[in-house]
């Protein structure tokens, strides 16, 4: 088989071949970034040769500062020119938040691609959330609406919730749960595949995969700006193709988090 590439980072030396098989892949996002409050003109430039299909952001409506954070990221992701993939974190006050996050949208004609629903003290989307869900899926049309978590695969398959209403079942993505050497990593993305196909039995909807991140994400790992990050994030997403993941969101833009 001829050769593709070789990438050389360090003591790892990766070799990608071509193959027959052909993949349908994954809508690609990136999320906002956690270090980088605006991004400049020249980050926004290199984002939009990525040529991305959206941008994550979480919003908090009980938090004081949610709307004029809200709107600095809009402003990117607009100057990006991509729509928003919003995470929208509601706490017991989930009616009112809800419904105040709905009538900002409306008020700035903000472009959204999918909202995912998620308590800010439970480990996935309540029951309580669900119900409400119908409400908020009729007035955002056209647009996504999805539940899961923001912790691991693991608390979707031991937390199953109602998926009945729901666009997407929607859970994170990192590989240094246990080991973090080089190796265990390139040879643990087979099962990202894996868990995504379990989910799609689970649940029997679309899955999203957001964030994926190649450390964990209360921690900066700098083999992200390296071969092997680079290699690693091209070798998830084919593995989200396999799969059949309908979207994934990689990273951070900017920041020692970004891409």
């Amino acid at each position: 088989t001829q050769k593709l590439a070789t990438i050389q980072d360090g003591a790892t030396k990766i070799t990608l071949r071509p193959t027959q098989e052909q993949l349908v892949l994954p809508r690609i996002g990136v999320a906002a970034s956690s270090g980088v409050e605006t991004l400049s003109q020249k980050q926004i430039d290199l984002l939009k040769e990525l040529q991305l299909h959206h941008y994550r952001i979480d919003v908090v409506p009980s938090a004081e500062d949610w709307v004029s954070k809200f709107s600095r990221q809009y402003s990117d992701s607009f100057s990006i020119g991509v729509p928003l993939a919003v995470t929208l974190r509601l706490s017991a006050n989930y009616i009112e938040e809800a419904e105040a996050f709905v009538q900002l949208c409306y008020q700035n004609k903000v472009r959204l691609y999918k909202v995912l629903v998620l308590p800010i003290s439970d480990p996935v989307t309540t029951d309580e959330m669900i119900a409400h869900i119908h409400s908020l899926k009729s007035v955002l049309l056209g647009v996504l609406v999805g539940a899961g978590t923001d912790l691991s695969y693991k608390d979707i398959n031991r937390n199953r919730f109602d998926k009945h209403g729901f666009d997407f079942v929607s859970y994170p993505v990192h590989p240094q749960e246990h080991l973090t050497d080089n190796t265990t990593i390139f040879d643990n993305l087979e099962s990202q595949s894996d868990g995504i196909s379990s989910a799609v039995e689970m649940y029997m909807i679309p899955v999203h995969l957001s964030p994926v991140t190649l450390g964990k994400r209360s921690e900066t790992d700098p083999r992200l700006h390296t071969a092997f990050g680079a290699a690693w994030t091209m070798g998830s997403i084919l593995e989200f193709g396999v799969g059949k993941a309908e979207a994934g969101t990689y990273h951070e833009a900017a920041g020692t988090k970004g891409i």
